[in-house]
């Protein structure tokens, strides 16, 4: 209403604002609601709106909704109101930091520095830094920058600075030996490498948009808002200035020669890729501008730049990286002078020319770490020399190189290494025969693995024996080898015994299950339920241990047509060896081998089951099913009612899933008809059953053999009425895509409304869209349950939070159906006068709809800024 008197009344809705709502913070959600849709914003307005923006704490995307009605009215008032917003957000976000920063010097040790996870837990700037951050989340924002550039970049950069020395302060970092605090902390785009990883429509793109402008159209405003903000004592400001003199190289050149020159730190403005890069620029720019003098004064400065290395600082690489900081950047600064102005310059580093390969480029290299030698280079270098980049770098590198922190170490040289097998794999093998177990195991593993999936498999299988005689067999070069064979295996290639033999060897292993743990899950019994033959339940994989290499035996004995000796290798594994985790990631290979039928598999997986750490897990669930369809009914008798007595609800629950389900697809298996009515009928089986409903309603009932007795099971099971029986139930009807034709739907919906009243109240929206295609035949049912549902849900339909809230409209459907249905048109109708009552979603615009009237909204529209974007920003410059 308020909103709407805008058009009449401005003032007097002014006035109520004022005062009945701004003495209460409360409302100030209220107030912004109805204030943006103001025609015109006078003085009193205005204090009223930052008397609110100052204490509001609202997410960006919010303020930014306001924002763009605001602006379209008054653009310079919307920037003062963003500024009153972000200055709350930077005060909130201070005090915050400052109290994580108390709170970390609680944690952190009395000795020694902290380790990496104590600084990765504790960012005490994280609520600072997260001011700057949000991709998307300010498109009004960038838009008044490029409308009122002027006014926004000197806002926005002395909030910038604000928000910078509040940062520099929790972080500690005041006095950095080289440049000025916070040197790498934010990205500004002033590079091709820094474009690429900032945000759009960030409040820093925004400040940038606004910088750029000026530069393209008000050079003299430049000029004054880089004298105004060049005083900061933060880097990303510092960048900022100098970004803003390169847009304006001419008109700035003495500004900018008077800033460099002025303060030596400035000569440290750039990022984490080049520490140098904003000054490089910046000189590139106006240097051709400078008189001879300013170009004279400027050699020199560089030529006597050598400030002392603090006391007690310790450059990381030693005493002597100092001096080489220091001369780099002398080199680096003297380098960004166009050549025809070096004429003054007697720096031979300088003054030689500069090789392109060996140029530091603008950003990482290799993505962001990469190789030291790359496979270009590989395929041009000699033999000794790449086995001399092993040597160099050996395995015990890991990914850092022993030398040089900006270069990668063995792992990416290996990974480059492997990847010349698939057009280079000649030199590849040649390779291979010159490295050494002491520096080129973890290469020779990599390159193997992709060798085998397409070279020649005699000469990688020659290759691969040769360095098992070496002695090759560490950890890592083991799992290659294993993914090697598999390669070979599934490419129907008969591996040798030599290296089968070899492989058998290594099992079991001090360590058999490598990095990997045991899977824990939560049982069903509220609304987050996990099953082990449903939904969620999944295989454990283990990445390293003894699986990788049983498993490439198995599969390399499969496809060699020798099950029964992989049948042999799995046995003495299993007497010397009860791993869980390897065992409970081998089942799936055990399935196999009961499919194929094969000789001592069904002894061989009731060996595995007897293995209680894997009771409750899901592969081990799943290989009790299968062997129950092999007919290997012994080894589950033997070894599944342990899972009942155990005091863990998941591997009770995992009882009900198994027993269920085997007495549904196999109901010879009178056991299991046994175990599945006790779990019926005891008091104390409430997670049984909900495993026993989860497997019939989610797995057998979606088979049309096994619809009728999962249907039974179903109904069993409903009789006791317990929440976690219903919720399967329920989800039963969001897997079928089409109740048409199925009678067994039938008979559960009928039982369904028999019971409704003990039923939880469901999240399902798909159960309410599948009722309607059963009112043909079961019209009396559903009209219960839709009635009932309706009444029970009278505060959530209009929920926003609630699932069930966009659940309306189908259900002003089926209450219209159901009155057009004969012998359900009077509870039809009570449902839709329901939901009437409720003013449930569409039920008065349907009621509209059937009585032909057209209802005129009354809701007024507020202006909007254009958006940004190709034409739109066209649009926004011709309007400025």
């Amino acid at each position: 209403m308020l909103s709407s008197a805008w058009s009449h009344s401005p003032s007097e809705v002014a006035r109520l604002i004022s005062d009945a709502w701004v003495a209460d913070a409360e409302n100030d959600i209220l107030s912004l609601s109805v204030l943006r849709f103001a025609p015109s914003w006078p003085s009193d307005l205005q204090a009223t709106a930052l008397t609110i923006a100052a204490r509001s704490q609202l997410e960006p995307l919010r303020i930014d909704f306001w924002l763009d009605s605001i602006a379209a009215v008054d653009q310079r008032f919307a920037i003062d109101l963003l500024l009153a917003f972000l200055e709350k957000a930077r005060l909130d976000a201070s005090a915050e930091a400052t109290e994580l920063q108390a709170k970390a010097a609680l944690e952190r040790p009395q000795e020694g520095d902290p380790p990496v996870e104590w600084y990765l837990k504790n960012n005490v700037g994280r609520p600072i830094e997260a001011l700057l951050k949000g991709e998307g989340n300010w498109p009004t924002a960038n838009s008044l920058a490029e409308l009122q550039p002027e006014k926004f970049a000197l806002a926005l950069a002395t909030w910038f600075a604000a928000v910078c020395n509040d940062l520099a302060a929790v972080l500690g970092d005041n006095s950095p030996p080289l440049g000025f605090p916070l040197k790498y902390q934010f990205r500004l785009g002033s590079s091709d490498y820094e474009r690429q990883l900032s945000n759009s429509e960030s409040l820093l793109d925004a400040l940038l948009t606004a910088i750029r402008a000026l530069g393209q159209n008000h050079p003299d405003s430049l000029l004054r808002f880089a004298a105004e903000v060049s005083s900061a004592e933060t880097a990303p400001v510092q960048r900022l200035v100098a970004m803003a003199l390169t847009l304006i190289p001419e008109a700035a050149a003495s500004t900018a020669h008077q800033f460099l020159l002025s303060d030596p730190r400035r000569f440290h403005l750039g990022n984490s890729a080049d520490p140098t890069s904003t000054t490089q620029l910046l000189v590139s720019a106006c240097a051709p501008h400078w008189t001879p003098e300013q170009l004279e004064g400027y050699i020199a400065a560089v030529n006597a730049y050598s400030p002392t290395k603090p006391s007690g600082f310790i450059p990381s690489g030693g005493a002597r990286s100092w001096q080489r900081v220091i001369r780099r950047t002398r080199v680096n600064l003297l380098r960004a002078l166009p050549s025809h102005l070096r004429l003054g310059v007697t720096d031979k580093d300088v003054l030689a020319p500069t090789n392109p390969a060996s140029t530091r480029r603008d950003g990482p290299t290799g993505g962001f770490i990469g190789s030291p030698m790359s496979r270009q280079q590989m395929t041009r270098a000699s033999v000794s020399a790449i086995v001399n980049a092993f040597k160099k770098v050996p395995d015990t590198a890991g990914w850092d190189h022993p030398r040089h922190h900006m270069l990668g170490g063995n792992v990416q040289l290996s990974r480059e290494f492997a990847s010349l097998a698939l057009k280079h794999s000649e030199r590849v093998l040649e390779v291979l025969a010159h490295l050494e177990p002491s520096f080129g195991q973890r290469a020779a593993g990599y390159a193997l693995a992709e060798l085998a999936k397409s070279a020649d498999p005699d000469a990688v299988q020659a290759s691969l024996c040769s360095l098992l005689d070496r002695g090759f067999c560490d950890g890592e070069f083991r799992g290659s080898v294993a993914s090697t064979v598999n390669a070979l295996a599934n490419r129907e290639v008969r591996v040798t015994e030599h290296v089968l033999e070899v492989m058998r060897s290594w099992v079991p292993s001090q360590h058999p299950a490598g990095d990997s743990i045991m899977e824990e899950r939560r049982a069903g019994g509220d609304e987050a339920e996990s099953f082990l033959l449903s939904e969620d339940g999944e295989h454990l994989r283990i990445a390293q241990g003894d699986y990788l290499i049983l498993a490439a035996i198995v599969d390399a004995r499969l496809a060699s047509k020798e099950p029964d000796k992989a049948v042999a290798v799995l046995m003495d594994y299993l007497s010397a060896s009860k791993d869980g985790a390897t065992w409970q990631s081998m089942c799936p290979q055990l399935a196999r081998l009961l499919d194929g039928g094969i000789e001592g598999s069904v002894e061989l997986v009731q060996g595995v089951l007897e293995i209680e750490a894997l009771d409750g897990t899901a592969a081990a669930a799943a290989l009790h099913v299968q062997a129950a369809q092999h007919g290997a009914h012994d080894a589950v008798v033997a070894n599944l009612p342990r899972w009942g007595q155990s005091s863990k609800p998941l591997t009770r629950q995992g009882f009900g899933e198994v027993a269920a389900l085997i007495a549904i697809v196999r109901p010879e298996a009178a056991y299991a008809a046994e175990w599945f009515s006790r779990i019926v009928e005891r008091d104390e089986a409430t997670t049984e059953r909900a495993g026993a409903a989860a497997s019939a309603a989610h797995i057998a009932w979606h088979h049309r053999e096994h619809q009728t007795r999962a249907t039974d099971a179903l109904l069993r099971l409903l009789q006791r009425n317990e929440a976690a029986v219903w919720r399967r139930v329920f989800r039963l009807f969001a897997h079928v895509e089409s109740l048409k034709g199925m009678p067994e739907a039938g008979r559960l919906i009928e039982e369904m409304a028999a019971r409704y009243e003990h039923a939880p109240l469901t999240n399902e929206r798909q159960f309410v869209e599948r009722l309607p295609e059963l009112i043909s035949a079961h019209s009396g049912a559903v009209a219960h349950i839709a009635e009932a549902l309706v009444t029970r849900l009278a505060d959530k339909l209009n929920d926003p939070t609630s699932l069930l809230a966009s659940s309306g409209d189908m259900l002003v459907d089926l209450s219209i159906t159901l009155h057009r249905t004969v012998g359900t048109q009077a509870v039809g109708l009570r449902i839709f006068e329901h939901l009437i009552e409720m003013d449930a979603t569409q039920a008065r615009e349907a009621l509209d709809e059937l009585d032909h009237r057209i209802r005129r909204s009354n809701w007024p529209s507020a202006p909007r800024l254009p958006r940004r974007g190709p034409v739109a920003r066209k649009r926004v410059l011709r309007a400025a």
